[in-house]
């Protein structure tokens, strides 16, 4: 009865002298966003409607006061959601649609990332998020059809072929392109705005 008795005390002092240390959820997984300059962790997690503690958790930080410009941050419970959070300011020239085309992220995506309601919302000056994967070929070439130009013809001029440009601009098909319209291929940026 005694070893018993002692057998008992020893795990319930041992519960109480080595507690248990929380399991950080800093593989967790999920989105990566880097912290900007003026962002504060509430901000963050205000912005991708995400509980602060668990903004915490999943990033191992126990003080919310000690955040730096260029930390990245895994943003938790941002199901289907992958790679670098990347913050995009609109510019002159820039529609809803063009950055849709620019940047390939699938409208619902965009919307659930950014809490646009209505693309009245997106406006020049505004910061947008939009999800980067590591690898990827961006468009950014911005091209434009003019006036009694062809999807074809443009394509031709860009080295492509219309159906890799009908895809890549989400377009129907080479019937759809608009004169003036603002499509993007593959390439550097051509610094038009």
């Amino acid at each position: 009865m005694f070893k018993k008795i002692v057998t008992l005390l020893f795990l319930l002092s041992s519960f109480f002298i080595f507690p248990s240390q929380p399991v950080l959820a800093q593989d967790a997984g999920g989105p990566v966003y880097i912290v900007q300059p003026g962002d504060s962790l509430s901000s963050i997690a205000e912005r991708f409607s995400v509980n602060l503690t668990d903004l915490m958790t999943a990033n191992g930080i126990t003080n919310a006061n000690q955040l730096s410009a260029g930390q990245p941050l895994v943003i938790p419970g941002l199901v289907g959601v992958t790679g670098t959070l990347s913050t995009e300011v609109v510019n002159f020239g820039d529609s809803y649609r063009s950055l849709m085309r620019r940047t390939q992220v699938p409208e619902s995506l965009f919307k659930k990332l950014n809490h646009v309601v209505s693309p009245s919302e997106f406006y020049v000056g505004v910061s947008m998020i939009v999800p980067v994967q590591s690898g990827s070929q961006g468009l950014n070439k911005r091209i434009s059809t003019t006036k009694g130009q062809s999807l074809l013809e443009l394509a031709v001029q860009q080295n492509t072929d219309v159906w890799s440009l009908a895809h890549n601009n989400d377009l129907s098909g080479s019937w759809d392109g608009l004169p003036g319209d603002t499509l993007f291929t593959p390439g550097e940026s051509n610094g038009e705005q």
